[in-house]
């Protein structure tokens, strides 16, 4: 339709449209190299495949919530690779904005705190560990 923008099309044929019920599962395949100890790379990451995959062809699907490594045809390995998964399985506390926190509620370090919110260790490349109880 000349002339008219991809968002206004798609409001004049909304009411015709089927609702997509499903979740999307599409995902983007690429062969991947295994490395000597069992390792992928994806995105600065690395992944641990089976130790049968070292030497061998690998195709790689990447999903937005997990990765497949497929070897002759079958899944060999699905890792989750949501941030949301890996939070729930480590069992820490939900996240909570700056500004939510409650300094009064503890013996904490407002100053210090809101100093390192500003990221300014990560360009110095320093470390940063905090250790406490999670109250």
């Amino acid at each position: 339709m000349p002339g008219k923008s991809v968002w206004d099309v798609f409001e004049a044929e909304r009411e015709s449209l089927i609702p997509y019920v499903s979740s999307f599962d599409g995902f983007h395949a690429f062969p991947a190299p295994v490395s000597k100890s069992c390792l992928i790379r994806l995105n600065r990451n690395r992944y641990s495949v089976d130790a049968r995959a070292v030497g061998r062809p690998v195709e790689i699907r990447a999903y937005a919530d997990r990765l497949e490594s497929c070897q002759d045809g079958q899944i060999s390995e699905k890792q989750a690779r949501s941030i949301k998964y890996q939070m729930t399985i480590a069992k820490l506390p939900l996240a909570k904005e700056l500004e939510e926190f409650d300094f009064e509620a503890g013996d904490v370090n407002e100053t210090l705190i809101r100093e390192l919110a500003k990221g300014d260790f990560l360009d110095l490349q320093r470390n940063l560990a905090l250790i406490g109880d999670e109250t």
